[in-house]
């Protein structure tokens, strides 16, 4: 029975009002479905240690299956994890599609003529983390790398978010479904993604490279 119908019982029933209001507004909950990701989503992980660095790392990469007749590249979210002389970091890369799959970027490392990073766009994503149900949303910042290619703000100095990855891998061990949506810059139509990230955490979990 649909949440109209239930509010038709309702009005005929003005004396169970209370009751039936909320019989209703928790089917009304009930009946809203929270879609599985996509199981058959390809997982790749690529390990090394950058020379120039010494960084060790290993990106495990989730591309959901392209759209039929699609010939852009399809969505993807990037895991990566780096241990520089035992210090472990989490960093998350995002493709709502249309980007190439990126390689491995070094850490910025000061030279004469480059003191300092260069400063890259923002913007604002609101993720849920779904599974058994649906988290709140949680809207967080991340950088526009010069691919198009969206990154997670690590907290820090130059960075608004408290948490970093690290903090959402409690979510998504109990919701593994990351949903992520945000209003694509150069056309302000809005964009969504479910992504499957449990083969992504068992691997996490398993690799010293992640901290585990």
């Amino acid at each position: 029975m649909s949440p109209s119908t239930r509010f038709s019982v309702l009005r005929l029933a003005p004396r169970s009002a209370c009751f039936l209001l909320i019989s209703w507004s928790i089917a009304s909950a009930q009946d809203a479905t929270i879609v599985a990701p996509a199981s058959d989503a390809s997982v790749k992980r690529v390990e090394g240690v950058d020379a120039g660095s010494g960084v060790h790392y290993l990106r495990l990469s989730i591309t959901l299956p392209p759209a039929a007749g699609a010939a852009q590249e399809p969505a993807r979210l990037t895991m990566e994890c780096r241990d520089k002389s035992g210090k472990h970091e989490l960093l998350w890369y995002l493709s709502f599609g249309g980007i190439p799959e990126q390689a491995f970027e070094p850490p910025f490392r000061r030279t004469n003529t480059d003191l300092f990073p260069s400063r890259l766009p923002r913007q604002k994503l609101t993720m849920f983390f779904e599974g058994y149900m649906q988290s709140k949303p949680f809207v967080r910042t991340w950088f526009v790398e010069p691919s198009g290619e969206l990154r997670y703000c690590n907290p820090g100095t130059d960075c608004p978010n408290m948490e970093g990855p690290i903090q959402f891998l409690t979510y998504l061990n109990s919701l593994p479904g990351l949903r992520i949506r945000g209003i694509n810059p150069s056309g302000g139509s809005q964009q969504e993604v479910l992504l499957p990230t449990r083969p992504m955490l068992d691997a996490i979990k398993a690799s010293p490279v992640c901290g585990s």
